[in-house]
């Protein structure tokens, strides 16, 4: 597992996102989700071994990036 902390919900501020797992029959995904608001981002693995710890990653910067990042 990653070793970058989830920042706190964009959309309601909770402090406590989770990450989850999900196999699928042709990509497996990373989750982040919000369990107060139900905002989530799914990052599907993008190479036919199924999940690696790179899916994870680009799971995490998803939703660590803010628009405020941007500019």
């Amino acid at each position: 597992m990653a070793d970058i902390k989830l920042k706190p919900c964009p959309f309601c501020g909770d402090p406590y996102p989770h990450i989850t797992f999900e196999p699928g029959y042709l990509d497996d995904s990373a989750i982040v989700f919000c369990n107060a608001c139900k905002v989530s981002v799914k990052v599907e693995s993008n190479d036919q071994e199924g999940f690696n710890d790179k899916t994870e990653m680009r799971a995490i910067e998803a939703w660590n990036r803010r628009a405020s990042d941007d500019r």
